[in-house]
C-alpha cells in the first residue's frame, strides 16, 4: 500500500532520455533536456504525442541507467539532473512485465 513518489529533474524528459542514452545533459533546462531527446530520437519528439512503442520495450534498460546514475538513490529527489522513475518501475508487480 501507500504511494510512491518519483521525481524527474528538470522535467519529464529526462526520463525519457534514459531509454536512450545514459548520456544526460548537465542542465537545469527543460528545452534543453527536450532538444537532447529529440537528437537522441533521431529529431521527432512530440511531447503531446508521445510515440510509446519508442519507450515501451526499453524502460528496464532507462531503470537500469536511471538508476546507476543516481547519486543518492535515498534522497528525496535530484539535486542535479536525473531521474528516479526507476523506483516505481521496480515497486511494481512482476505480472506488469515491467520488471526483472
Amino acid at each position: 500500500g501507500g504511494f510512491r513518489l518519483a521525481v524527474s529533474h528538470p522535467c519529464f524528459e529526462t526520463w525519457l532520455l534514459y531509454h536512450l542514452t545514459s548520456e544526460i545533459p548537465d542542465t537545469a533546462s527543460c528545452s534543453q533536456m527536450e532538444d537532447a531527446l529529440r537528437q537522441a530520437l533521431g529529431g521527432s519528439y512530440n511531447k503531446t504525442r508521445l510515440d510509446t512503442s519508442v519507450f515501451g520495450p526499453l524502460v528496464q534498460a532507462a531503470a537500469g541507467r536511471a538508476e546507476a546514475a543516481d547519486p543518492s538513490p535515498d534522497g528525496r529527489w535530484p539535486n542535479r539532473p536525473g531521474s528516479q522513475v526507476y523506483r516505481i518501475i521496480r515497486a511494481l508487480p512482476h505480472d506488469l512485465g515491467l520488471t526483472p
